[in-house]
């Protein structure tokens, strides 16, 4: 009974993961939509810093408000226990705060200006499909990673994914801040 109970966790993070992380797919347009406005990021009278933690934030509540559907759908269609929906909302919300970050980056760094000037259809930005590509892979890992670690006590389990996710945010918290320091000067409209 405990190996179906694992189980069945790590399916329901690696599906929720899904749906959360799919819905990021705006992110990876953030700031490519500015189009032929682009220019405004670099005269504007506000930092770079801030016009993205206004793009984080805007994305941020958006999916947080998936992750609560997301998380509502979960525990209405299972019988997982209240412990370990709240261990997998603070899971989902780490990954997902780490997955915005990741798409965002992967938009600054290979802006789509010219996809969203020309008004073509914003599906033919290549930035979405490398954000929901990286979103599965980070749902299948981290189902797999719950796969393993939950097999032993529950609790432990739990705390174990939360440390590495929260490594994980840590990581791209880091590698989205500087490369947004650095490369936003060599960006050209």
């Amino acid at each position: 009974q405990e190996t179906g109970e694992t189980i069945k966790l790590a399916a329901n993070v690696f599906l929720g993961l899904i749906v959360l992380l799919s819905a990021n797919s705006g992110s990876a347009t953030a700031f490519s939509k500015e189009a032929d406005r682009a220019y405004l990021l670099k005269v504007a009278p506000i930092s770079i810093k801030k016009q993205a933690m206004a793009k984080i934030i805007f994305n941020l509540i958006l999916s947080v408000l998936v992750l609560i559907l997301t998380c509502v759908v979960i525990a209405y269609t299972t019988n997982i226990s209240g412990i370990n929906m709240f261990f997998m909302f603070m899971l989902f919300l780490i990954v997902n705060v780490g997955h915005i970050l990741w798409s965002l980056e992967i938009d600054f760094m290979d802006p789509q200006f010219k996809v969203h000037e020309s008004n073509e259809d914003s599906k033919e930005n290549k930035n979405i499909a490398k954000s929901v590509g990286i979103g599965i892979v980070i749902a299948l890992l981290t189902a797999i990673a719950s796969l393993m670690l939950l097999r032993g006590t529950f609790t432990s389990g739990w705390i174990t994914l939360i440390i590495l996710a929260t490594l994980f945010l840590s990581v791209r918290i880091y590698l989205f801040m500087n490369k947004l320091q650095v490369y936003f000067k060599r960006i050209e409209f």
